[in-house]
């Protein structure tokens, strides 16, 4: 298992959120709302975990609503997950 944490600010009256998505999948892996905490001031927030396989994993991140600044995602083993196995 993985966790996902984002940093970012905002400055804005309606502060903009950020979505996480995980290789291709349509189900949300995380989702942050910014607080207006100021454009230079930096937060790092929780953002959702979830399980990877070895190998190459792809995260995107979409920014539905604007009114943010990202500076960086975090990805943090927080665990073994386990997969079924094929047969």
């Amino acid at each position: 298992m993985y966790a996902f944490e984002v940093w970012i600010s905002s400055g804005s009256h309606v502060p903009g959120s950020v979505e996480i998505y995980l290789n291709g999948n349509k189900t949300i892996v995380g989702s942050v709302n910014a607080v207006n905490n100021g454009w230079p001031n930096y937060v790092k927030v929780p953002a959702g975990s979830a399980p990877m396989k070895a190998g190459s994993n792809v995260i995107e991140v979409f920014f539905p609503t604007g009114g943010l600044n990202f500076q960086a995602i975090e990805v943090t083993r927080t665990g073994d997950a386990e997969f079924p196995t094929e047969k």
